[in-house]
């Protein structure tokens, strides 16, 4: 969600709509959810990467009016 030129040192709040980001990206609805995966890596730049996540909530529903997946 973030790229090299983004702040870093702080911390951001990151909402998805993650049922909508499936479709967007692979045309049809996805399966029900079984697993959560958090993942931060640099494999494909060959270069390094550390994160640290605070609390994680799954939302389900959609987003309410005046609220953008960001």
């Amino acid at each position: 969600l973030r790229g090299p030129s983004d702040p870093v040192g702080a911390w951001v709040a990151e909402e998805r709509d993650a049922r909508a980001d499936f479709v967007a990206w692979f045309g049809f609805e996805p399966p029900p959810v079984s697993h959560l995966a958090v993942m931060t890596d640099s494999d494909d730049t060959g270069g390094a990467a550390v994160a640290r996540y605070g609390d994680l909530r799954l939302l389900a529903g959609v987003l309410q009016e005046g609220s953008a997946a960001r």
